[in-house]
């Protein structure tokens, strides 16, 4: 605390004093430097702590509040025929909540193309805004349910860490697409996969290469 308040030429003294070089210039970075590193007095101390007590009781509130909305979630989840999903690994109960809530009604599709068609995902392509592979020049605009987009997205990338299944599809695919568009296309053979789970409710449904079990 003394050198943050010292001045430059007190510093210079205070080296000279005990024989060492010492000139204005890197005297005061020394000083400066301190007063960056060194901690406040200590009515700033005290404030800051009060105020990261404050932050700590609210993020507690918020997270207990979280916690509350996501046993609800479950509790509806248990009554939806999406609870099947809960049982796959790679899926938790909130992706599977999101997901459902993304969908809606299961009666109201016939197959599971018809979801993924409303995601606006499309295999094959990889176009963006105004970058284009495949566009022709022209902008694309993503259309479809954003939300079940992001859903669907969020569940394929916990799917691929735990589905050896999918795993080896995206990474067979990427040997010859870009990235992304071999993340779209394991997305759609995912919600081929979890569409017959659904429909079935079986969690062992289409396995798609033996010994990997979904």
């Amino acid at each position: 605390m003394r050198m943050a308040a010292m001045p430059p030429q007190d510093l210079i003294d205070a080296f000279h004093a005990h024989h060492y070089a010492m000139g204005p210039i890197t005297a005061a970075k020394i000083t400066a430097y301190a007063q960056k590193v060194l901690l406040p007095d200590t009515e700033l101390i005290a404030i800051r702590c009060e105020l990261l007590a404050h932050d700590l009781d609210l993020l507690e509130e918020v997270e207990g509040h979280i916690a509350q909305l996501e046993d609800r979630l479950r509790t509806l989840l248990a009554e939806t025929p999406y609870q099947i999903w809960v049982n796959l690994k790679g899926l938790s109960d909130i992706q599977v909540a999101s997901l459902a809530a993304a969908i809606g009604d299961p009666a109201n599709y016939s197959y599971a193309a018809q979801v993924f068609r409303r995601s606006g995902l499309v295999s094959g392509r990889n176009d963006s805004g105004i970058r284009q592979r495949k566009g022709k020049g022209k902008r694309v605009t993503k259309v479809g349910d954003v939300y079940l987009r992001r859903a669907l997205m969020n569940a394929l990338a916990t799917l691929i860490l735990h589905q050896p299944v999918l795993q080896q599809y995206f990474n067979k695919l990427k040997e010859s697409k870009p990235a992304g568009v071999a993340r779209v296309a394991t997305a759609r053979r995912a919600t081929g996969i979890l569409w017959a789970t659904l429909r079935d409710q079986q969690a062992k449904t289409l396995i798609l290469k033996k010994g990997a079990a979904m």
